[in-house]
């Protein structure tokens, strides 16, 4: 089977897809392939090419973001999920920020801003300056970073053809070029353009047409003779065929410095912007002044003089983007490195009645984990009823390298519940409490009960005397098996079981595992009779 790999755009914004998107045809045909969006379809778990789109507020979602062995995500999960110590997440942060960002912004911010450390494993950098400033100094970001190029921009670079497919899709002759005003957004609602429409037209001139990008929570009002592109899903498409982009503080400069075409920047409320969000940067230090307008004069008189066959933007693009190209997304791929090996089994879950406490069921846990993990490369949960057992006086932390997750009913009940309820797994309960907790889960899963003890003490409600009644009441269910650890326990048990419980007991011999490889028995007569097997035990106490 095969490893789940998760894509997640900015905010599940499916409209943005464009950080992740490139990533698809390289590992939908490796991995089992899932992006979580905002978008809610009749069916919640929609396979469109080969590759999962899943609504983000399902219990499916839940489940991928704690389970999935690998998530490339462009700044939506941070930290609050990270429960899972051998997944993997690399942040591709959804682009280049001018505006200023978490600590920038305030003391308040910290612990969002720190909140990415502990649930990033790997944040990708398109530069020194974004390490430094950005990743260290803004968002406090302690963690591994891979300077190199990034994603996003690879579909910027498209052939003649598919431009104009775009341009016939939105309806613009193919012999317009082509102006994209995209500004930053501001607040949700209409949106009044802060330039006359017919003077830039008219500085433009007649081969030109005027395209406008919003943000998706802004309608464009008063429209009039130009191309509302607001709903447009790729801006990546709006930014390849713009043969000039206008904006203002957004991020879209950077990215569009990479095609060697020029830009402008309309900043009109600036000194307002600027008070009450402030930059992180002079942009003055790497674009001309003269391309940074403040008022619409300074716009129409800077498009009539401006040269359009070459880029001003050059200086943006070494700064910040030194490692683009067409190439990037396969480059970035490469070096990420994921491990693709399929798995024989997709997960196995183990329930116990207490996650940290010391025993012969944690014993067993771990001794078939280990198996698992090491001949069918299984995914290995384990979750407890509760976090410890308050009536022992000291606390053991179970803790094995072959575990992958472990997390209990007690504190994550609503984590429990999605993986529970959405694995395709299988289930072992190793205790009858835990399966009762969690029974109501269970249903139409490849679930197993099993029976740690002397099956003879259920028999004679000596030790657990609510067994039996369990059992055969049907207040224990869902489960397909009842498994005892020995023939003879197997025999005892069904005797006092209903016939259609008995059905289900079966046993499997409980193997011993110990490094001990000689014959006990020497010719000299000498023997040796061990009493306990499990390292855990204390038969001295």
């Amino acid at each position: 089977m095969k490893k789940s790999l998760v894509l997640i755009p900015s905010a599940y914004n499916e409209r943005v897809m464009g950080d992740v998107e490139n990533f698809i045809p390289y590992y939908k045909e490796k991995f089992e392939l899932f992006v979580l969006t905002d978008t809610e379809r009749e069916d919640q778990d929609t396979v469109i090419d080969g590759v999962h789109y899943v609504y983000c507020n399902t219990l499916l979602a839940t489940y991928l973001r704690i389970t999935a062995d690998y998530i490339i995500d462009a700044g939506t999960i941070q930290g609050k999920s990270k429960i899972n110590k051998n997944q993997k997440r690399v942040s591709v942060w959804h682009g280049i920020p001018y505006k200023n960002m978490f600590t920038d912004l305030g003391k308040e911010h910290v612990l969002t801003a720190m909140d990415y450390t502990y649930g990033i494993d790997l944040m990708v950098s398109p530069s020194k300056w974004y390490t430094e400033r950005f990743l260290r100094q803004s968002m406090l970001y302690d963690g591994d970073v891979l300077e190199t190029s990034v994603s996003r921009t690879d579909s910027l670079f498209i052939s003649d053809s598919e431009k104009e497919r775009i341009k016939s899709e939105l309806r613009i002759p193919r012999n317009k070029k082509i102006a994209l005003y995209a500004p930053t957004f501001r607040q949700e609602g209409g949106f009044t353009l802060p330039f006359d429409q017919g003077k830039l037209q008219n500085a433009l001139g007649e081969e030109w047409i005027i395209v406008v990008k919003l943000h998706y929570l802004n309608e464009l009002e008063h429209n009039v003779s130009l191309i509302d592109a607001t709903d447009y899903p790729s801006i990546n498409n709006l930014l390849s065929i713009a043969d000039l982009l206008i904006t203002d503080y957004s991020s879209l400069i950077f990215d569009y410095s990479i095609l060697g075409k020029p830009g402008l920047l309309y900043q009109y409320d600036r000194s307002t912007y600027e008070t009450e969000r402030g930059f992180m940067f002079n942009m003055e230090d790497y674009v001309d002044p003269e391309d940074i307008m403040f008022t619409e004069h300074e716009l129409i008189e800077r498009v009539k003089n401006l040269d359009f066959s070459k880029s001003n933007l050059e200086s943006i693009r070494t700064t910040f983007y030194p490692h683009q190209d067409r190439n990037s997304t396969a480059r970035l791929v490469e070096q990420l490195d994921f491990d693709s090996e399929e798995r024989r089994f997709s997960e196995v879950i183990f329930l116990v009645n207490e996650l940290n406490q010391i025993g012969g069921v944690h014993t067993f846990v771990s001794n078939l984990a280990r198996q698992l993990k090491e001949k069918y490369n299984t995914k290995i949960i384990l979750i407890g009823k509760n976090l410890f057992d308050r009536q022992k006086d000291s606390i053991y932390l179970f803790d094995d390298d072959n575990v992958d997750l472990k997390l209990s009913v007690e504190d994550n009940a609503g984590y429990v519940k999605a993986i529970l309820r959405r694995t395709e797994g299988y289930i072992i309960s190793c205790q009858l409490g835990v399966h009762k907790k969690v029974q109501k889960w269970l249903k139409n899963k490849k679930a197993v009960l099993m029976f740690h003890g002397d099956a003879q003490d259920v028999v004679d409600r000596f030790f657990y005397r609510a067994h039996i009644d369990e059992y055969n009441n049907g207040k224990a269910k869902n489960f397909r098996r009842l498994i005892m650890l020995t023939e003879k326990n197997a025999s005892v048990l069904k005797s006092a079981l209903k016939e259609e419980v008995a059905e289900k007991t079966i046993h499997i011999e409980n193997g011993i595992d110990t490094s001990c490889r000689k014959n006990l028995y020497s010719e000299s007569g000498d023997f040796a009779f061990v009493s306990r097997l499990d390292g855990d035990k204390t038969p001295m106490e």
